[in-house]
């Protein structure tokens, strides 16, 4: 029967071939779908055929009963999709899918031609078939079915079958190279992003947990609550930053970027960002593939060498300019000056303590540029108020307070005298002299300098010495 479906002849010479088998007639009926003459169909010279035999595919038409299929008509490409060359019309015929699918693909198939006859429309699936003339291994196929005719048990069914062994073979590779280049990323000890740039702004196409922690976020509450990796650049960083990111992407040469940036916790890190530029498939713009690493340990540490060198040569010069100077009132403002230029604060200033009167009075002071002077309302501050300052002084030699506004309500005077002169931030070093406290130096509202203070507390030393020099009135 095969033979004949595969082979088509005309409708007399089929009669004249059934006259002569002796075998008795069985009327069937088959009732074909709507747009199939079902004549047509099988006449070898009609366009239906001339259409199956030329579809640039393979394609079969199979019946199906009882959970069995039994191939009736190929065409050549499905020969050839199946076994290429080693592979016949009529060893395609008489090949029994079952017997080279497993069980998992057997039920695929299955459930594929059942959803065909209970749609009557197209319906697709993908399936592994083995065994194959020389083809080891298996063979991945997509398969298209369509039932175009049905009696009350049987289901004439169209298929059309790609082979998409090497594309499949190709995806499968690519998964392993990403499931590998993901292990790879994991692993790396610093944070890993690969992101390609859309209008200026990057647009994340992988961040390993690493990355996302040194931000202070779980990958999940980073790609939740982060829009524009950029806006966690401080700002004074984040021109520079993004310079960079653009240039690499033009030029395609690696960058490395010091920047720092704002974690979720809002404390801020130094991080250093190496860029290099690739390109993955199914993306037409350019990849950068960034390694970034905590550097804030080594970044703090450079910042504190350069600070302390610094604050060497300030007193150093500090000392050279008191050794100079010959009018010692004129010495104390240019040292006043200098502090105020160094700290980058509102006043700098000096408070003498007179111990018999318990008050404290402002001698000296030097003003930056548009700030008045306070020196004549501080001629009478009480030790009461300045108890703080006194206590502190007595276990080291600097005051810093940070925030006037958040001095607790034990020292509410000291609060209100300093934001009564819109202070809102103080730093101090203690001026001693044979291990009795005299004084104090004082910046307000200093805007720099202020982590290492208690180095600079030679400051008033120096002072010290000037004030001595004063009172015994000795110009050397």
């Amino acid at each position: 029967q095969g033979f004949f479906y595969a082979q088509p002849i005309p409708a007399d010479a089929y009669e004249a071939l059934e006259a002569g088998s002796g075998k008795e007639a069985e009327m069937i009926a088959l009732s074909t779908v709507e747009t199939l003459d079902n004549n047509a169909f099988w006449d070898p010279k009609s366009m239906d055929t001339l259409i199956f035999n030329s579809y640039v595919g393979g394609a079969c038409i199979f019946e199906y009963q009882d959970g069995k299929v039994e191939v009736l008509r190929v065409n050549q490409k499905y020969a050839q999709a199946l076994g290429g060359d080693m592979m016949t019309m009529e060893d395609a015929l008489s090949m029994v899918w079952a017997e080279h699918m497993d069980e998992e693909n057997r039920q695929i198939m299955l459930s594929c031609i059942e959803r065909a006859m209970q749609t009557q429309d197209e319906e697709n699936c993908e399936v592994m078939i083995g065994r194959l003339p020389g083809k080891p291994g298996f063979a991945h196929m997509h398969c298209s079915l369509r039932v175009i005719a049905r009696t009350d048990t049987q289901q004439l069914v169209y298929c059309t079958v790609d082979n998409m062994t090497a594309q499949w073979q190709a995806e499968e590779k690519l998964r392993e190279t990403a499931e590998q280049l993901q292990i790879i990323m994991e692993n790396i000890s610093g944070g890993v992003t690969a992101v390609y740039l859309e209008n200026d702004i990057p647009q994340f196409l992988f961040a390993n947990d690493r990355y996302c922690a040194l931000l202070g976020y779980t990958k999940e509450q980073f790609f939740a609550e982060v829009s524009a990796v950029h806006d966690l650049i401080l700002p004074e960083d984040r021109a520079a930053v993004v310079e960079q990111t653009i240039q690499a992407s033009v030029d395609r040469l690696p960058r490395t970027c010091v920047y720092r940036a704002k974690r979720r916790d809002g404390s801020v890190i130094w991080l250093e960002s190496n860029i290099s530029v690739t390109t993955f498939p199914d993306i037409k713009e350019t990849v950068q593939l960034t390694v970034t690493n905590d550097i804030t340990a080594q970044q703090e540490t450079i910042e504190e060498i350069g600070e302390t060198s610094e604050q060497l040569r300030f007193l150093n010069e500090i000392s050279r300019e008191l050794l100079r100077e010959g009018d010692l009132h004129e010495a104390i403002n240019e040292l006043l000056q200098k502090i105020l230029d160094y700290f980058d604060g509102s006043r700098a200033y000096v408070f003498e303590l007179d111990w018999a009167a318990q008050i404290g009075k402002n001698t000296y002071e030097v003003c930056a540029e548009g700030i008045s002077s306070e020196m004549d309302k501080l001629q009478t501050v009480t030790f009461e108020t300045m108890k703080p300052w006194i206590d502190a002084f007595e276990h080291q030699n600097h005051v810093q307070i940070e925030d006037v506004e958040a001095l607790g309500e034990e020292r509410a005077a000291e609060r209100r005298l300093l934001l009564a002169q819109n202070i809102h931030a103080v730093t101090a070093v203690a001026l001693q002299r044979e291990g009795r406290l005299i004084g104090f130096i004082g910046v307000d509202d200093p805007k720099r300098k202020q982590a290492h203070v208690d180095r600079l507390e030679a400051l008033g030393d120096y002072m010290a010495v000037v004030f001595m020099r004063r009172d015994i009135g000795r110009v050397d």
